[in-house]
C-alpha cells in the first residue's frame, strides 16, 4: 500500500524500529528489580525449586489447577540455568517474550498498511503501559501476548500469500496458544469467523484449516480431564462482578487508560517531586485522559469500520469481503473481548483485560493505518504526538506507583528495625506466611533483612489475641509485628483493631506500603504500666463471612446453646472476610481451624469440603490433617487413604512420608526433630502448601512463635 513517494522517514524504519525497540525495552526494564512477587505470581514461583518438571506442574497443579502447563514449562526451563531465587533474571525472561511482540506487530502493521503504520502499532506497543506491566509479570499473559501476536501475524500473511507454511506457522501458534490459556479459545474462534467468507473461494484451505483448528481446540482436554476436577467453584470468584458495559467499553478500546483498567490497582501518588496541590490537579485529570485515549482508539476503529464498508460496497459486484485488511482487524480486535463478556453473564464473571489484552495489538495496527491514512503530513505528525502525549500521561501515572503489593519494602522496614527473636504475624490469606516468607528469602539472598520468625494470624481478633499472648510470657519478645494484607477480600476496620489493641494494654506503631494491595505494618509492645488483658471484648468478628451458613453446614443449630456459641467465637477467630462455603474453602478452614487448635471443628469443615466432592483429594488430604490433630488415628489414616485414591496428579503422596513422622502408628515413636525440620523445609522450599499445625507439632519452632501460635 506504499506509494512511490515514500516518506525519508518511512525509508529508516529499521532505524526507527531500533530506537522503538530500545524505547520499549528501556521502559520494561525500568524498576524491574524493585518489584515483589505477589498473590499470583507467587502461585507459579513457589515451585521452582522442584528437581524435576513433572514436580513442578504437580505443585502448580494446587495453586491454579484449571491452568495450562506451556507456560509453566517454559518457566522451569528458563529456571533450570538460572537461580530461581534470583527474581531480576527470572523477570527478565517475561521482559525477552514482550520485546518479541514489538517486532512482530511491527511486520503486521507493514504487511496490511505500510512501514509507517507498522512503527506506529509498534510504537503503540512500545508504550502501552498494560504490555509494560505483562512484560515485568510472571504469570503466563506475556507468553500469551506473543504466541497470539504469532497468530495473528501467521493468520494475515496466511490470508494474504496463502502460502501452507504460513497456515502451518498459524496452526502451531494457536497449539502453544491452547496450552497457555484456555481462554485463547476466543481468538480461535475470532479467525474461524474471518474464514467464514474464504469457504466459498478456498473451500478445500478453509476446511483443512478449520479442521486443524478443531483438534487444536480439543487437545487441551487431555490435561484438564486429569486436572479439572479440582477447578475452582464458581462461589469462588465473589472478588469478582458481573461485567457492565463501561467495563466492556474499557476492554474493547481503553486497555491503556491505567485507572479505568486491570491490572493497574494501586495506589499512592505518582510526582513526589510536585507540589501537593499540583500532585492532585494532575491526577484529577486522569478520566479525561482515560477518555482521550479510548476515544483515539474507537475513532481508529471507526475509521476502520467505514473502510469495510467501503470494501462491502465492492464485494457486492466483485471480490470477497474477507480480502479485506480492516474485516480480520476488526474481528481479531473485538470479538474475543464480546465472547467473553458473553461468557461472564452465562457462566460466570471473569472478564479482565488481562485476559484479552492480546486484542490490543491488532487495534495498534487499526491505529496505525488509521494515522498513515491521511495525505497531510502535518495531520500525520499532529496526531502521532496526541497519541504519544496520551501514553505519556498514562506512563507517568502507572511507572512510578507500586503497582504490585510492595513487600519487598515492607520487609526492609521490619529487617531495618525488628530486634532478632520478635514475632511477625502474617495477616490476609492462608497463603499471607508463605508468600510473607517466599518474598524474604529474595530479599536476604541480598544481604537485607533478619531471619524472620512468622506466625499465621487469620483475622485482627487473632492478631490482637496472639499479640498479647506472646508479650505476656514470662520472656516476652521486645515488640510483636503484625503484616496485614487484603488481598481480594475484605476485612475488619483497622480503627477497630486498635482500639482493641488498646483494649488489651498494648500500644503500637503504624507504617503503611501502598500498592495493589497496600500493607498496613504494626509494631506493636506493651503500654506503659498497662496490663496486658487476655481476652476483651472487641467488635472484631467481621461482617463478611456467613457463619450462621457455615455452623449449619457443619451441624450445628442455635439450639445446642453453649455448643453453638463456643463453635462461633472459634470462627469468629479463624474468619474475618469473605469465605465461600466451597469446597476449596472448607478445606482451608478446617487446616486453619487445626492452626488455632481447633481440630473437633476442624474435623467438621473438612467434612464439609469432601460432602461437596467426594473425589476432592485435597479435602480428604484435610479431614486426615484434622483427625491426626483430634488424636483419630485410625480416622485420619482412613481419611488420607481416601485422599491417595482420588490424588489424580500426584500432589497428596507427596506429603506421604511427613505425615507418617508427624503423626507416627500407635506404638512407634515420633520423628526426630532435625529429620523432621529438613522434610517441612524441603517441602516448604519446593512450593508445598503447609498448615501451620505441622510446624507447630513438629517442635521445631522457637517458644516466642509456639507461645504466639
Amino acid at each position: 500500500m506504499e506509494s512511490s513517494g515514500t516518506p525519508p522517514w518511512e525509508r529508516r524504519a529499521p532505524w526507527i524500529l531500533a530506537a522503538i525497540l530500545g524505547l520499549g525495552l528501556a521502559l520494561r526494564l525500568y524498576r524491574l528489580s524493585e518489584q515483589s512477587v505477589w498473590m499470583d505470581e507467587f502461585n507459579v514461583m513457589a515451585g521452582l525449586s522442584e528437581g524435576t518438571w513433572k514436580g513442578y506442574l504437580t505443585t502448580i497443579s494446587f495453586y491454579a489447577p484449571d491452568n495450562l502447563p506451556l507456560a509453566w514449562l517454559i518457566r522451569y526451563a528458563c529456571t533450570s540455568v538460572i537461580d530461581p531465587l534470583w527474581l531480576l533474571g527470572v523477570r527478565l525472561e517475561q521482559v525477552a517474550f514482550g520485546m518479541a511482540c514489538i517486532p512482530l506487530v511491527y511486520f503486521l502493521g507493514k504487511n496490511v498498511y505500510g512501514r509507517g503504520a507498522g512503527l506506529l502499532a509498534a510504537l503503540c506497543l512500545a508504550l502501552s503501559p498494560i504490555h509494560i506491566w505483562t512484560a515485568q509479570d510472571l504469570r503466563p499473559n506475556v507468553e500469551i501476548e506473543f504466541f497470539a501476536a504469532l497468530s495473528i501475524l501467521s493468520f494475515a500473511m496466511g490470508l494474504r500469500s496463502g502460502g501452507s507454511k504460513w497456515w502451518f506457522l498459524n496452526i502451531v501458534a494457536n497449539l502453544c496458544l491452547l496450552w497457555t490459556h484456555l481462554f485463547l479459545v476466543f481468538l480461535v474462534a475470532a479467525e474461524c469467523c474471518v474464514m467464514a467468507p474464504h469457504i466459498r473461494s478456498h473451500f478445500k484451505r478453509t476446511v483443512l484449516w478449520g479442521a486443524a483448528q478443531c483438534a487444536t481446540c480439543l487437545s487441551p482436554l487431555l490435561w484438564l480431564g486429569i486436572h479439572f476436577s479440582s477447578a475452582s467453584d464458581v462461589d469462588e470468584d465473589f472478588w469478582r462482578s458481573l461485567p457492565r458495559f463501561r467495563d466492556l467499553v474499557v476492554d474493547l478500546v481503553g486497555d491503556d487508560a491505567v485507572r479505568a483498567s486491570d491490572p493497574f490497582a494501586f495506589q499512592g501518588q505518582t510526582w513526589p517531586f510536585l507540589p501537593p496541590q499540583i500532585q492532585q490537579a494532575v491526577d484529577a485529570w486522569h478520566g479525561l485522559f482515560d477518555i482521550a485515549i479510548g476515544l483515539f482508539f474507537a475513532v481508529s476503529a471507526l475509521w476502520a469500520v467505514v473502510c469495510l464498508y467501503r470494501a462491502w460496497r465492492r464485494s457486492i459486484a466483485h471480490g470477497n469481503l474477507g480480502d479485506s485488511p480492516e474485516f480480520f482487524l476488526l474481528i481479531l480486535s473485538f470479538v474475543p473481548p464480546l465472547m467473553l463478556f458473553l461468557a461472564s453473564w452465562l457462566f460466570r464473571p471473569m472478564m479482565m483485560p488481562r485476559y484479552t489484552s492480546y486484542c490490543s495489538l491488532a487495534l495498534y495496527v487499526i491505529a496505525g493505518g488509521f494515522i498513515v491514512s491521511f495525505r497531510q503530513a502535518r495531520v500525520r505528525g499532529l496526531l502521532s504526538l496526541l497519541l504519544v502525549m496520551l501514553y505519556g500521561y498514562q506512563l507517568s501515572l502507572a511507572l512510578p506507583a507500586n503497582t504490585r503489593t510492595d513487600w519487598r519494602s515492607a520487609i526492609a522496614w521490619i529487617g531495618g528495625h525488628a530486634s532478632p527473636g520478635e514475632i511477625i504475624l502474617a495477616k490476609g490469606t492462608v497463603l499471607t506466611r508463605p508468600m510473607y516468607l517466599y518474598n524474604a528469602r529474595i530479599f536476604a539472598s541480598k544481604g537485607k533483612g533478619i531471619d524472620p520468625i512468622v506466625v499465621p494470624a487469620y483475622t485482627l481478633r487473632s492478631v490482637a489475641g496472639q499479640s498479647a499472648r506472646a508479650l505476656s510470657t514470662p520472656d516476652p519478645p521486645n515488640a510483636v509485628w503484625a503484616v496485614m494484607e487484603r488481598f481480594a477480600y475484605s476485612m475488619p476496620p483497622l480503627a477497630d483493631f486498635e482500639a482493641c489493641l488498646a483494649a488489651r494494654g498494648l500500644a503500637w506503631t503504624r507504617t503503611d506500603f501502598p500498592g495493589m494491595n497496600g500493607i498496613q505494618v504494626y509494631r506493636i509492645t506493651r503500654a506503659d504500666r498497662a496490663p496486658v488483658e487476655a481476652s476483651p471484648a472487641c467488635g472484631l468478628e467481621g461482617a463478611f463471612a456467613d457463619y450462621p451458613g457455615m455452623l449449619a453446614d457443619m451441624g450445628f443449630s442455635k439450639a445446642d446453646g453453649p455448643e453453638y456459641d463456643k463453635a462461633l467465637e472459634s470462627l469468629r477467630d479463624a474468619v474475618d472476610s469473605e469465605w465461600p462455603r466451597s469446597k476449596l474453602y472448607y478445606a482451608f478452614l478446617g487446616l486453619v481451624l487445626c492452626d488455632g487448635h481447633q481440630s473437633a471443628l476442624a474435623v467438621r469443615a473438612a467434612q464439609c469440603s469432601v460432602k461437596r466432592d467426594p473425589k476432592y483429594a485435597f479435602g480428604h488430604f484435610a479431614l486426615a490433617v484434622a483427625q491426626y490433630e483430634s488424636g483419630a488415628q485410625e480416622a485420619g489414616d482412613a481419611a488420607f487413604s481416601r485422599a491417595l485414591a482420588c490424588d489424580t496428579n500426584g500432589l497428596i503422596v507427596r506429603y506421604a512420608p511427613l505425615l507418617q513422622a508427624l503423626y507416627p502408628p500407635k506404638g512407634e515413636p515420633p520423628s526426630g526433630g532435625p529429620s523432621l525440620s529438613s522434610r517441612l523445609a524441603d517441602l516448604e522450599s519446593r512450593g508445598f502448601y503447609l498448615p501451620f499445625a505441622f510446624y507447630l507439632r513438629s517442635g521445631t519452632l522457637p517458644a516466642a512463635a509456639t507461645a504466639a501460635g
